[in-house]
């Protein structure tokens, strides 16, 4: 995508309104003027916190090359409550994000896949992922699609349904495998032949009759694997669950 486009950047402050614990983000050119803000962001707050950025970024920098012979590409500082203030050069542009540390970190995230000209596509409706979003089952919380844990309570999500089509996912857009447990699955298979060969045996002595107690043992069999494996555990696989 190219960042002569009319949506580029709103695209990334569309995004974060949409995420709780994000409070706002301020899109800086290198040469410190704002390019796209939050709708919290009056023009006056944002040039003074694009001022910030800027000094923070640039004379962290100069002192990080001093000290470790290379430049700075962030700066986190910390503003109380687990909230931060997170100044970081992602390509041409400086982002400064505010809201609480973890679903900053992950709200970067997707917005660096996004300004690198990546992003995570669903493998069935082919829908792009990069700034879609999810609520977290277990706080109700908006994050991002992209998040493996839950950045407000740290609830497993790796998988999670895609909100085009519905399908179950990986966070990174992998098509995900469900499968019964082997040896679940093998004892409804063993159990259902025990119980269908003593119903053949039953229905032979109690019947006289060969057809009638093949088909009754079959029966009875077949339905016993048939349930057991139904309650058999389900393992869901990725490749990407890590």
């Amino acid at each position: 995508m190219s960042e002569f486009d009319n949506n580029y950047y709103s695209n990334i402050s569309d995004f974060c309104e949409k995420l709780d614990s994000i409070e706002y983000i301020n899109i800086i050119s290198l040469e410190g003027f704002p390019i796209e803000f939050s709708k919290k962001l009056t023009r006056e707050k944002a040039e003074a916190a694009a001022a910030l950025a800027i000094d923070l970024l640039y004379g962290s920098r100069e002192a990080a090359k001093d000290l470790l012979g290379k430049e700075a590409q962030e700066i986190i500082l910390d503003v109380g409550d687990g909230s931060v203030l997170d100044v970081r050069k992602i390509k041409e542009l400086i982002l400064l994000v505010k809201g609480k540390r973890r679903n900053v970190e992950e709200a970067l995230q997707s917005i660096s896949l996004y300004l690198n000209n990546k992003k995570i596509t669903c493998p069935y409706c082919k829908n792009n992922l990069t700034f879609a979003v999810s609520s977290c089952p277990k706080c109700s919380r908006i994050i991002p699609f992209t998040s493996r844990t839950c950045p407000s309570c740290g609830y497993n999500v790796a998988i999670k349904k895609c909100p085009y089509c519905n399908k179950l996912i990986s966070f990174k857009g992998q098509p995900i495998r469900i499968k019964k447990d082997t040896i679940d699955t093998s004892f409804a298979i063993i159990e259902g032949s025990i119980l269908g060969i003593a119903s053949s045996i039953y229905f032979y002595i109690s019947t006289n009759t060969i057809p009638i107690s093949i088909i009754g043992g079959i029966a009875i069999g077949g339905l016993t694997s048939y349930l057991l494996y139904r309650r058999a555990r389900v393992k869901i696989e990725a490749d990407d669950l890590e």
